[in-house]
């Protein structure tokens, strides 16, 4: 893992990702980099570029799984600014009678 540049350490502990972000780094520490073995392949985020994208909210809740999941949210997010939920835990009921 690369050395922890000096500005990202605050009273004993690192800063987190939204503080790494403000400081406008040119270079990401080893702390928020997946090691290539862990990061998904592009292929399982992807199916085609026609597809809407369907997010499972159950897999996000996943420890196996919750990687890639996030993964496919932000491309969903990023290339197409939606996507379709499945899992989500909304009742049924309440659905069909917003549908009406």
């Amino acid at each position: 893992m690369d050395p922890v540049p000096s500005f990202l350490v605050e009273v004993g502990h690192i800063a987190d990702v939204q503080e790494l972000s403000k400081s406008e780094p040119t270079v990401i520490t080893g702390r928020f980099v997946l090691d290539m073995a862990e990061r998904p392949k592009l292929a399982a985020i992807v199916s085609s570029p026609n597809d809407i994208p369907i997010i499972d909210l159950s897999k996000l809740m996943s420890s196996d799984e919750h990687v890639l999941e996030i993964m496919k949210l932000k491309v969903a997010c990023q290339g197409w600014g939606f996507f379709q939920v499945l899992n989500h835990g909304i009742d049924l009921k309440l659905l069909e009678n917003i549908e009406k």
